[in-house]
């Protein structure tokens, strides 16, 4: 059952307006009343909104999470929904799409709604118009990652490292989140994550790395 909440005016409702914590609901001016809509392009998963000039919001966690600091399940890159495991060996995905398309963008297939896996402009927005710091034991959790802060809030990144032939590397010391943007058939753009830096570089798709889905 969806429950609506009335308000006697248009004033009361626009200064409620951003502590609503379904996006998915508007005004009827009509009759004061907020209707659901269907459509929820967040899925039911929280974002942190940066005032990036893009507008873009980053989720709060990584796909696969129950938590701001759990690292998460692990994908290759162009795989959509199927999770990494110790013997998924190389990738064989080699779509050049230029974002990946939605049916092997992990973010898409696993959260739906307008989630994506962020491009290389969104990659570079990010660490452009924030201010970076590497955080150990982040809110007690015994997590290490890196913030990025700026609009007054904070997005946290688990350095929760990447697969590689199978084995974990860098848990704790680095972060890998894959974006949506190739590089040429073997390869894909990532965020990384560490003690003192952040980068978007490239590496190998056949790695299992972290995905952080973005809207906008």
């Amino acid at each position: 059952m969806k429950y609506l909440k009335e308000f006697s005016t248009q004033a009361a409702y626009e200064a409620a307006e951003s502590s609503l914590i379904l996006p998915n609901v508007s005004l009827i001016t009509e009759t004061n009343k907020v209707e659901y809509n269907p459509y929820d392009p967040y899925g039911g998963h929280a974002y942190v909104d940066l005032g990036l000039p893009s507008g873009t919001k980053w989720a709060t966690m990584n796909v696969g999470a129950s938590s701001v600091a759990d690292y998460g399940n692990y994908y290759q890159y162009g795989k959509g929904s199927a999770q990494y495991t110790t013997t998924s060996g190389q990738s064989n995905y080699s779509g050049t799409e230029n974002p990946l398309a939605t049916s092997v963008d992990t973010a898409a297939q696993e959260w739906g709604g307008s989630w994506h896996m962020p491009t290389q402009a969104q990659l570079n927005e990010l660490t452009a118009n924030t201010t970076y710091q590497w955080v150990t034991d982040y809110n007690g959790s015994g997590i290490n990652g890196g913030t990025f802060t700026a609009n007054g809030q904070t997005l946290f990144i688990p350095a929760a490292g990447e697969y590689i032939n199978g084995s974990q590397s860098e848990v704790g010391s680095g972060g890998v989140v894959w974006s949506s943007t190739p590089k040429g058939e073997n390869a894909a753009l990532f965020l990384y994550v560490g003690d003192g830096r952040n980068m978007v570089t490239n590496i190998e798709r056949r790695y299992g790395c972290s995905v952080r889905p973005v809207i906008g």
